[in-house]
């Protein structure tokens, strides 16, 4: 009955705005071809292995600041995971694929000797229909910041080879399978040594449910090889490829939860 009760609202969008079901179906299709691909990888079938927060970072205290709480930003724990992670480098080479208003980078380059990002040019965005006050948010924290480099270009078409090694990269681009896959195996060939490391970012959403084309693009750009040392960071939506050994788990969900979080705000203008 709840299926029927559909047709007809179902049968007006279509008439009335095609493009909306149009898009939601393209969406589900992508969503379905991703999964059967993991699937076959049958070692993944249930995620990545996870790592917990404290395996990684014992003592566990940061401060992220500057924080927007608005859309299309990281998570306050990714952020504090990159900074963890950049302070781990002595004159640590950040980059970051994906920038937009430069809050992460914001973040992590007073961390950081060098930090480059390469996220899409003003002129690139408009000829992809995105309107001026999105294109405006382009740089907005990170502009002013010294040893931060921009690059504005499509990191799909990009020579990454003549920016050198990096010890920590931030992968936060076009989030399609392909643009994954695309992204991920050009990192994979920036890493300065066995030691550097690789975040991808919304390998879930709501911290908890895969997002599979995320995961099918990590998985087919990452090296065979090394997919056995990428892990989804507990209580992030990040997955990291980390060459240590590490204690890790079995996913599971809903998760039962294991620790607390202590959480200050402070606001200002």
């Amino acid at each position: 009955m709840r299926k029927l009760a559909l047709i007809f609202p179902f049968l007006q969008v279509l008439m009335t705005n095609p493009s909306v079901i149009f898009k939601a179906i393209f969406h589900a299709i992508n969503i379905h071809k991703s999964r059967k691909r993991v699937f076959t990888y049958p070692e993944f079938n249930t995620g990545l292995p996870e790592v917990d927060l404290l395996e990684l970072f014992p003592d566990f205290k940061e401060t992220v600041n500057p924080y927007t709480h608005l859309y299309g930003t990281s998570l306050p724990i990714d952020l504090a995971v990159l900074i963890k992670l950049a302070k781990q480098f002595k004159d640590c080479e950040y980059l970051e694929i994906g920038s937009w208003r430069g809050e992460s980078l914001a973040n992590v380059a007073p961390f950081c000797k060098r930090c480059v990002s390469v996220s899409l040019s003003d002129e690139e965005m408009r000829q992809m229909g995105m309107n001026e006050r999105m294109i405006n948010m382009q740089r907005f924290f990170s502009k002013t910041i010294s040893n931060v480099h921009h690059i504005g270009a499509n990191s799909r078409k990009y020579d990454f080879s003549k920016l050198g090694k990096f010890d920590l990269i931030f992968v936060d681009g076009d989030h399609s399978a392909n643009g994954v896959r695309i992204d991920t195996e050009k990192v994979f060939e920036l890493l300065r040594d066995e030691n550097s490391v690789i975040v991808s970012h919304d390998y879930v959403s709501n911290y908890e449910h895969i997002n599979w084309e995320v995961f099918d693009g990590i998985l087919s750009g990452t090296p065979a090889d090394k997919r056995n040392n990428i892990f989804h960071i507990t209580n992030t939506l990040c997955a990291v490829y980390i060459n240590k050994q590490v204690k890790v788990s079995v996913p599971n969900y809903p998760k039962t939860p294991d620790k607390e979080f202590i959480i200050s705000i402070q606001i200002k203008k």
